[in-house]
């Protein structure tokens, strides 16, 4: 800008100036849940008590395959395949492996099953500096934290790189002020800085609107 203002540089109506502080929308710890994202080739097993004969499954699987006590097993899709042309039927959205009940596994047998997890995208970001920036003026824990749900992002790489842009826009406090003045030359884009010691300000703002008015 072509000017700045001072408490004493006399280009402005030294009462007009009103900065207003806002924290509503801070936002310095940051989670966020996402889709899901396909993880690595997973094996666990499942000890059977010769009574179940539907087995519920610790993820969605995909490549999904099962054995029984390391026999392989023909494996349909449920509700689509017919029972009696394989040995057991996988429900990807419901997470079981089911058997008929007539071909229930007896007890002590062990189901080995086996593919690629689909796993939740889950992840909490934290800007400690920004943390301990609000501390510094606030007090408390100067945590501000905010959720992000977004079922587009499939990955944990995405996930931190959504959180870091959220920090970023909203991690500090947003300051805003207006003033009057009978200086011309000032337009929006400009930078301009104010140093008031009566005020405790020492900040550089942006000047985003100006209002002519004729007396």
């Amino acid at each position: 800008a072509p000017f700045n203002l001072t408490d004493t540089s006399g280009n402005y109506r030294y009462n007009s100036l009103i900065i207003r502080k806002d924290n509503s929308q801070i936002r310095n710890t940051i989670i966020v849940r996402g889709g899901e994202y396909i993880g690595s080739q997973l094996t666990t097993e499942i000890q059977t008590n010769g009574v179940d004969d539907i087995f519920p499954l610790p993820y969605k699987f995909t490549d999904f395959g099962a054995s029984l006590t390391g026999e392989t097993l023909s494996i349909g899709i449920d509700n689509i395949d017919d029972a009696d042309n394989f040995d057991a039927l996988y429900n990807f959205q419901e997470k079981i492996l089911k058997f008929k009940s007539s071909d229930t596994p007896s007890a002590n047998k062990t189901i080995t099953i086996s593919g690629k997890p689909n796993l939740p995208v889950i992840l909490r970001y934290r800007s400690n500096s920004d943390i301990a920036s609000m501390v510094s003026v606030e007090g408390g824990d100067g945590i501000y934290e905010f959720l992000i749900k977004d079922n587009s992002i499939k990955s944990r790489e995405g996930a931190l790189q959504r959180a870091r842009a959220e920090v970023v826009a909203y991690a500090q406090t947003l300051s805003e002020g207006e003033f009057v003045t009978e200086t011309s030359g000032l337009i929006a884009g400009m930078s301009i800085d104010i140093q008031s010691a009566t005020r405790g300000i020492s900040e550089t703002y942006i000047i985003n609107k100006v209002v002519a008015t004729q007396f």
